[in-house]
């Protein structure tokens, strides 16, 4: 009992909003790209730190160990962006909302290791780009599209055509909670 008090307070004390945020908004104007770019040039925990409690306040996972040649643009925001250390993210590249970049752990895979995106890339929202691919320069990537195979430059990536079906009846389309 005493144990989980100890830890609860702890929590607190050290908290983002107690500690972190203040020291984050002191020391970098409340800049996230301001503390990757410290953080790359002198490493250290407490910067890590403010990072990740940063990124999972904001529901994100960007690791502060991938590379971005330049701050990317985030129309929405960091919020649902999953981008692995391994990647490397070049300049001028737009990401939307719900990316991902990730990269593939399973050794015998043909797209093993992280994705490479080139420079002037425009990811749209919810696009998943997951292995060992390449993305080159001027590419652009559709809302949902998922890239397993290197993209040449200059490329546009949709998703298939929408198939239509039409109904006799009429449907019921209104939402009701699981539990009533």
């Amino acid at each position: 009992m005493r144990h989980s008090f100890l830890n609860r307070c702890w929590r607190f004390v050290f908290s983002f909003s107690i500690v972190w945020r203040p020291l984050f908004i002191f020391l970098y104007r409340g800049s996230i790209w301001r503390l990757y770019d410290s953080y790359h040039i002198a490493p250290k925990v407490f910067k890590k730190a403010i990072w990740d409690e940063y990124m999972e306040r904001h529901a994100a996972s960007i690791s502060i160990d991938a590379v971005f040649k330049s701050h990317p643009v985030l129309p929405h925001g960091v919020s649902g962006i999953f981008i692995s250390k391994s990647a490397t993210i070049g300049s001028n590249v737009v990401i939307f909302q719900q990316v991902t970049i990730g990269a593939n752990t399973i050794r015998d895979s043909k797209t093993f290791g992280a994705p490479f995106i080139g420079n002037d890339v425009y990811i749209g929202a919810g696009a998943k780009i997951i292995g060992g691919v390449t993305v080159s320069d001027n590419a652009r990537i559709g809302a949902n599209a998922v890239i397993v195979k290197n993209v040449a430059e200059n490329s546009l990536v949709v998703v298939g055509v929408n198939r239509i079906y039409l109904k006799e009846n009429k449907q019921v389309n209104s939402f009701s909670p699981y539990l009533q």
